[in-house]
C-alpha cells in the first residue's frame, strides 16, 4: 500500500538509510532521472544524480540526520527548481532513515516572478498616474489608495488605509454610493450585466473641510469564480473640464444672445411704441386702457431680462477700486431694508472690527449682495431674520450671507449655478449665475450650503487688498 501510493504521486519520492543509501524510490523519480530501479537502490546520491543536485541532497541528508529535524529547502537542476521536504523516519528498533519527496516548482516560480513583474509595472502606473486609483472590500474599507490622492484630497494613502470610503464623501454621496452598490449586488444575483462598470459624480470633503466634485469609476474585483470580494475604482479631478464645459456652454449661449437680441427687440419697441401711443389718446373703455398698460409693462419687462442675459453672456470688464466692504454692503442694506422689514424681514449685521479694503467694481459687488438679500427674503415668505457676518479669512475677505429660510435640497445646490435654472416662478435663473462669474472674475469664490427647512448660508470670498497696492 506504501509502495502503490507513492508511485502514484506526481513527486519525486524515497527512501534511504541514515548514510544516504537508497532503499526505495517511487516510480517518478526512476522516470525523472532516467533510471532503472537496479541502478538507484543501494546507491549514494553521488552515484545515481547529476553532480548539481547530488551535492544539494547530501548536504540536506547530513542536515536532517545532525539536528534531527525536518526541512524543507529550494534546490536546483539547472533551470529546473524543486522544493524538496526531508524528514527521519524509523526502519527498525535503533535504525533509523531519511524520507524525502521533491516537487518540480519551476512553472509555479516562472509564474511568480511573473506576477512580481507585473506587478512592479502596474504599480509603476498607479503610483504615477494624475487619477486616484484605489481598491475597498464589499463593506469600503479601503484596502489600496495611490500617493495621486495626497494631491486631489490632502490625505497621505496610509491615513486612508482600513478608513471607511465615508471619511472622504459628503453625506449625500455616501448615501448614494450604498444605494448604487446594493443595486449592484442585488443584478449580480439575478445574473445581469456582471461585467459594466459604475460612473457617479461624487462630492468629496478634502482633508481641509473643503468639498470638490469628482468623477468616480468602479467596477467589481472577483474570485476565480467570478464573485465579487471587493471594489477597484478610478478618482478624476474633473475641475478643468467642467470649466472647459462651461466656457463652451457660455459661448453658444453668447452666439445665441447676439443672434436674437436684435430680432427680439426690434418687434418689442414697435409693439411698447405702438401702445404708448395709443395711451396718449383718449380711451373710454378702460379694459382696453388697462391691457395697454399691461403691454407696455410686460414689454419693459422682457427687455429687462434681454437686458439680464446680454449681461450674463457678455459681462463687462468693471471699473476696479480700492473699496471698504462693509460700506458696499451699508448702502445696499439702506435701500432695501424698509420693504425687508415690511415683510417682517430683520437684517443684523457682525463686522469684525479694521476689516481691510478689497480691490473691486463696487456697482458688480452690490449687485451680487443685492441679488442674495432678495432671494434670502424669497426665502422666507412668512418673515424671518437675514446675519451678515464679514471677517478675514487667510488672504480673503470672507462675507457670510445666513437666512432662516426654507432652505434647498441637494439637487438644487447642484444646479444653483446652471444659467435659466430657477425655482422661482417668473425667476429668469440667471440671478445666481451672474452672481458666479461676477465673484469668479473677482477671484473669488461664492458657495451655497442649505438644507430643507434650515435655511442658507452663502459664503462670499474676496481677496484682500495687499498693503503694497
Amino acid at each position: 500500500m506504501f509502495r502503490e501510493f507513492f508511485n502514484f504521486l506526481p513527486d519525486i519520492a524515497y527512501l534511504k538509510d541514515c548514510k544516504g543509501r537508497y532503499l526505495w524510490v517511487n516510480r517518478i523519480f526512476l522516470e525523472f532521472f532516467g533510471k532503472e530501479e537496479k541502478e538507484v537502490i543501494g546507491k549514494l546520491d553521488s552515484e545515481v544524480l547529476p553532480k548539481e543536485l547530488a551535492t544539494q541532497w547530501q548536504a540536506s541528508d547530513k542536515e536532517v540526520v545532525s539536528f534531527k529535524k525536518t526541512i524543507m529547502k529550494e534546490e536546483r537542476l539547472g533551470e529546473i527548481i524543486f522544493e524538496t521536504v526531508r524528514f527521519l523516519i524509523p526502519l527498525g528498533e535503533e535504525e533509523v532513515g531519511i524520507a524525502g519527496y521533491s516537487r518540480d516548482i519551476t512553472l509555479r516560480k516562472k509564474t511568480e516572478n511573473s506576477l512580481k513583474e507585473i506587478e512592479g509595472i502596474y504599480r509603476t502606473i498607479t503610483e504615477n498616474v494624475s487619477d486616484i486609483i484605489w481598491s475597498a472590500d464589499l463593506k469600503f474599507k479601503i484596502t489600496y489608495v495611490s500617493p495621486s490622492v495626497e494631491h486631489i484630497l490632502g490625505y497621505k494613502p496610509e491615513e486612508l488605509l482600513g478608513e471607511s470610503v465615508e471619511k472622504v464623501l459628503s453625506p449625500y454621496s455616501w448615501e448614494q454610493v450604498k444605494k448604487v452598490l446594493e443595486e449592484e449586488l442585488l443584478r449580480e444575483k439575478e445574473g445581469v450585466d456582471k461585467t459594466r462598470s459604475k460612473t457617479l459624480q461624487l462630492e468629496h470633503i478634502h482633508k481641509n473641510g473643503s468639498s470638490i466634485e469628482l468623477e468616480v469609476k468602479a467596477t467589481f474585483i472577483r474570485d476565480h469564480q467570478k464573485i465579487p470580494t471587493g471594489i477597484l475604482g478610478v478618482t478624476r479631478d474633473i475641475t478643468q473640464r467642467k470649466q472647459i464645459e462651461k466656457t463652451q456652454r457660455l459661448a453658444q449661449l453668447g452666439k445665441l444672445i447676439a443672434d436674437i437680441t436684435h430680432e427680439v427687440n426690434n418687434p418689442l419697441m414697435i409693439i411698447s411704441g405702438r401702445a404708448q401711443l395709443a395711451l396718449m389718446e383718449e380711451i373710454e373703455n378702460e379694459e382696453v386702457k388697462k391691457s395697454l398698460k399691461m403691454i407696455v409693462d410686460e414689454c419693459q419687462r422682457a427687455k429687462d431680462i434681454i437686458q439680464r442675459v446680454l449681461e450674463y453672456a457678455r459681462p463687462s470688464k468693471g471699473e476696479f477700486k480700492a473699496t471698504p466692504i462693509d460700506r458696499v454692503i451699508e448702502d445696499v442694506i439702506a435701500i432695501i431694508e424698509h420693504q425687508f422689514q415690511l415683510a417682517n424681514i430683520s437684517i443684523e449685521r457682525d463686522y469684525a472690527p479694521d476689516l481691510p479694503q478689497v480691490y473691486v467694481d463696487e456697482k458688480q459687488i452690490q449687485e451680487v449682495l443685492m441679488n442674495l438679500l432678495v432671494n434670502a427674503r424669497d426665502a422666507m415668505p412668512k418673515g424671518g431674520k437675514i446675519n451678515i457676518k464679514v471677517f478675514c479669512e487667510g488672504a480673503f475677505l470672507r462675507i457670510d450671507i445666513k437666512d432662516t429660510g426654507i432652505g434647498m435640497s441637494k439637487e438644487v445646490l447642484d444646479k444653483i449655478f446652471e444659467p435659466f435654472f430657477s425655482t422661482k416662478e417668473k425667476g429668469t435663473g440667471l440671478g445666481i449665475s451672474i452672481c458666479y462669474n461676477i465673484i469668479k472674475a473677482h477671484k473669488g469664490e461664492i458657495k451655497f450650503r442649505s438644507e430643507p427647512q434650515k435655511g442658507t448660508i452663502v459664503t462670499i470670498l474676496l481677496p484682500v487688498l495687499k498693503k503694497d497696492g
